[in-house]
C-alpha cells in the first residue's frame, strides 16, 4: 500500500494518531448523514402522527406543514454541525480518544432524544435516559468495526443529501405555486364592496375581558 493509502484507511478506522483537520472533517460528514437523515425521518414521522392523531395535545395543536421536510433537516445541520466543532474544539487533543466512537454515540442519542420528544409522550427525564441507552449501544456497535462503520456514513451521504435536495426542490416551490393557485381562485370583489374585518376568539371566558373587570 501506498502511504497515501494507509493515511486514507487510518482515517476511516478512526486511528487514535490522525490530526485535528481529519478528526473535524469525519465529524462534519457524520454530522450531515444524522442531521439530514434524522431530519426527513423525523419530519415524515411528524406528519404521519399528526395526520393520525398519535400526537399528544400539546405537539398536535403544533400548526405543521410539509414544510418540515426541508425545516427539520436545515436545523438539525445548524445543531449537529455546532455540537462537531464544540466537541472538536474540546476533546480534538486527546490522541487516543476513540473519535468515531464518541461522534456517532452522541448523534445517535441527541437524535432518538429529539425524537421521542417529538411525539410528547414521555417525559424528558425518561427520554434522556433512553437517548442515553441508544447512544451507548452505538457506541459499541461503531467499536466492534469502526472501519466499517465510517465507510457507510462517509460513503452514503452523497445519497441523503441528494434525497434532502430533491425533497427540498419539490416542496418549497410545490408550496408556493399552490398559494399562488388558491389565491387566484379567491372571488374579486367589486370597489364599492364593505371592508369588514372578523375577529374571532375561542375559548376565552367572559371573566378575563376587561369589560368584565379584568385586569
Amino acid at each position: 500500500m501506498t502511504k497515501t493509502e494507509i493515511r486514507s484507511s487510518a482515517a476511516l478506522a478512526g486511528d487514535s494518531g490522525q490530526g485535528w483537520g481529519a478528526r473535524l472533517w469525519r465529524s462534519i460528514v457524520i454530522a450531515t448523514w444524522f442531521a439530514l437523515a434524522g431530519g426527513l425521518v423525523g419530519g415524515a414521522k411528524f406528519l404521519l402522527f399528526q395526520r393520525y392523531g398519535w400526537l399528544n395535545w400539546s405537539a398536535q395543536s403544533i400548526p405543521i406543514d410539509e414544510s418540515i421536510l426541508w425545516a427539520s433537516p436545515a436545523t438539525n445541520l445548524v445543531l449537529f454541525v455546532l455540537m462537531a466543532f464544540l466537541m472538536w474544539a474540546a476533546l480534538g487533543w486527546i490522541r487516543r480518544l476513540p473519535w468515531d466512537a464518541l461522534t456517532i454515540s452522541l448523534y445517535a442519542a441527541v437524535l432518538t432524544y429529539l425524537y421521542i420528544i417529538q411525539s410528547g409522550h414521555l417525559l424528558r427525564p425518561a427520554t434522556a435516559m433512553l437517548a442515553i441507552g441508544v447512544g451507548s449501544q452505538a457506541y459499541r456497535w461503531v467499536r466492534r468495526a469502526p472501519q466499517r462503520r465510517v465507510r457507510f456514513f462517509v460513503s452514503s451521504v452523497p445519497w441523503v443529501l441528494g434525497i434532502a435536495a430533491t425533497i427540498w426542490f419539490s416542496v418549497v416551490p410545490g408550496q408556493a405555486m399552490w398559494e399562488r393557485y388558491k389565491f387566484s381562485q379567491l372571488q374579486t370583489l367589486p370597489p364599492e364592496a364593505p371592508n369588514v374585518l372578523l375577529i374571532v376568539l375561542d375559548t376565552v371566558r367572559a371573566d378575563r375581558f376587561s369589560i368584565y373587570g379584568y385586569s
